[in-house]
């Protein structure tokens, strides 16, 4: 953990996407580094370090919040289509970027039923479900950028 810390800091700017439970606990910890962290949520809220994402509804972020944006972490399940609306509604923008990382929080659901058994990333996807073969689309189609 020291190595990672002294890799993160002040210069980092992030971008948690969709920040639910998962999205806030990532947002929390990260703060811990020194880094700024901004999250999107479907509606305003007080957070001075929130901003509005709302793909269903056309509300996108405006560009100068991808400014001096370093790192991004997607947490916005697939839409009802099975499409990711990141990709659908930011594309263009993500790709213009300098980012020195860019991660998608997936589920263990694109790994199937293992019985209990461990999965990592080398590990081969199977997913049984329809709502985990979306997100496994969605992980390759974020791959590229």
């Amino acid at each position: 953990m020291k190595q990672t810390a002294s890799l993160l800091g002040e210069k980092n700017k992030f971008l948690i996407l969709g920040c639910g439970f998962s999205g806030s606990f990532f947002a929390k910890t990260i703060r811990k580094f020194g880094c700024t962290v901004l999250t999107s949520s479907r509606s305003a809220n007080r957070d001075l370090n929130s901003f509005v994402f709302d793909s269903e509804n056309g509300v996108i972020p405006d560009k100068k919040i991808f400014d001096g944006v370093t790192h991004i972490l997607s947490c916005i399940p697939p839409d009802k289509n099975g499409n990711d609306p990141v990709l659908e509604s930011l594309q263009s923008k993500l790709q213009d970027l300098s980012l020195e990382w860019i991660g998608y929080l997936s589920t263990t659901g694109v790994y199937g039923n293992t019985e209990g058994g461990w999965v990592s990333e080398i590990d081969h996807p199977n997913p049984c479900q329809k709502r985990s073969q979306n997100r496994l689309n969605c992980e390759k189609k974020m791959a590229p950028i």
